[in-house]
């Protein structure tokens, strides 16, 4: 059975349309207990994706630990604040993709991999967290965590994105630079989350491609490429006058190849203009290191 049934569309469709915020407890305040755990120390959300993920694997989805999930995720993940992609908009995408889950698990089998995929957004959205809080209050403790965030997302993506090694000893490079710095400004941190923007990107690309070319893809691998196209181009258009184009261009691609898989399976071939275009916008410079402030 293809992963997007029309349910699992209805579904996701509804949420996205949704305020966020309609949806949402009271989130802590960014710094509060909670909100940000050490990279390494398990958190709400692990303790409840770990739980969601046994049933969902065993083809028995629990409703209460579906719910769990969902609230712990709308608890965190505050110390991304209001910078993009934002908070709130990181709730939305985790919680949509963990809905669209569970309504698919009723009436057919989760692939592990679909786990492991929601697993990897967790991570990169607390190494957005970290950097935002690092953006804050820059200093070595908080570059220390970012160090560990990146470390995990770094880990735990490899089986999704093998072939993406660029961004890795692009980021390795960055931490390295920072690390030798006598202090650290919020803009030394750019580079930074732009690395981790490109990863997103080939990464939800590469997903995409994987299921729609297999068993089918899924509403939410879909929109994760739209997101994260989105993440990386948006923050460019400041300073690029062909980002917004591009966007407009890439983001159209992946909706022509969502509503073509409505009706036919896709296949590599049909990724080709849009796997090259993404990897001409996430070709970084070379990394020259970055000024010192000392």
């Amino acid at each position: 059975m293809k992963r997007h049934s029309f349910s699992s569309f209805a579904v996701l469709g509804a949420l996205l349309a949704l305020p966020a915020l309609a949806q949402e407890p009271a989130a802590r305040p960014a710094g509060a207990p909670g909100v940000h755990e050490p990279a390494g120390h398990p958190t709400e959300v692990d303790t409840a994706l770990a739980k969601a993920r046994e049933g969902l694997l065993a083809g028995e989805p629990d409703g209460a630990a579906h719910e769990q999930l969902v609230q712990a995720i709308r608890a965190g993940f505050g110390g991304i604040g209001a910078q993009a992609p934002g908070s709130t908009a990181v709730r939305a995408r985790l919680v949509a993709a963990v809905d669209d889950l569970f309504a698919r698990a009723k009436h057919a089998k989760i692939a592990p991999d679909e786990l492991t995929a929601l697993h990897v957004d967790v991570l990169d959205a607390r190494a957005l967290e970290s950097l935002a809080q690092c953006a804050q209050k820059p200093g070595k403790e908080g570059l220390a965590a970012v160090e560990s965030a990146v470390k995990e997302l770094d880990e735990a993506s490899r089986t999704l994105d093998p072939e993406s090694s660029d961004w890795r000893e692009r980021a390795r490079k960055l931490l390295g630079t920072l690390g030798g710095k006598d202090s650290i400004l919020t803009a030394d941190l750019a580079p930074l989350e732009e690395t981790l923007a490109q990863a997103r990107c080939l990464r939800a690309e590469a997903l995409l491609e994987k299921h729609a070319t297999s068993a089918g893809a899924a509403a939410t691998d879909f929109a994760r490429a739209r997101n994260a196209v989105s993440d990386l181009l948006e923050p460019q258009m400041a300073r690029d006058p062909t980002a917004r184009d591009a966007k407009q261009k890439l983001v159209s691609a992946i909706d022509e190849l969502e509503q073509r898989s409505h009706s036919s399976r896709l296949e590599r071939a049909d990724f080709e203009s849009l796997r090259s275009e993404l990897a001409l916008r996430t070709r970084a410079p070379v990394v020259e290191g970055l000024p010192a402030h000392g």
